[in-house]
């Protein structure tokens, strides 16, 4: 669970509704916590398009990764704390990108904006299976996914893993 899915499930909690908190006090893991400043760490892939709106925001198009690094930026809901993963899978610009509900707010915006003609479900799944398979062969660029992910229904961001290969080149998956 990221800050922000406790801080939302915690404030769902009806008003009136009698609340019992189990504690431990484990004050040397609370300090060393508060000094490190951590918040969350793990990675996403967008799957839609988003442009800045703020000079702090970072822009970006379908297919990136990101280091999401804090999903409670400066305490208040509704930005995350992100920094760009680059091709060489080096973090590069760090700034704010919208959480996952304003996302999926952007996301059907643009779906609606920008409508797609889809060929159905059915084969957007062929398509992509399809390019899996190839995607070892031809080593498909990230343009090349955004081009297909665009035409079929997606969460605006995917998690994604950070995995070491055989050959020390990290991959995503």
């Amino acid at each position: 669970m990221t800050r922000e899915d406790a801080v939302q499930y915690l404030m769902n909690i009806p008003q009136n509704e009698e609340i019992v908190l189990l504690t431990q006090g484990k004050e040397d893991i609370y300090r060393k916590m508060i000094k490190s400043n951590l918040g969350d760490s793990f990675y996403i892939r967008t799957h839609f398009e988003y442009e800045a709106d703020t000079p702090s925001s970072l822009s970006f198009t379908r297919g990136e990764i990101f280091h999401v690094l804090d999903t409670m930026y400066r305490g208040k809901l509704g930005s995350w704390l992100a920094t760009r993963v680059g091709k060489d899978f080096k973090e590069m610009k760090k700034g704010i990108i919208p959480n996952r509900s304003r996302a999926e707010q952007f996301a059907s915006l643009e779906n609606v904006l920008k409508p797609q003609q889809s060929s159905g479900p059915r084969a957007e799944f062929w398509k992509l299976r399809g390019l899996r398979g190839a995607k070892k062969i031809l080593k498909k660029s990230r343009e090349d996914l955004s081009a297909i992910t665009n035409k079929a229904k997606y969460p605006p961001y995917e998690k994604v893993v950070l995995r070491e290969g055989k050959k020390s080149i990290k991959q995503f998956f």
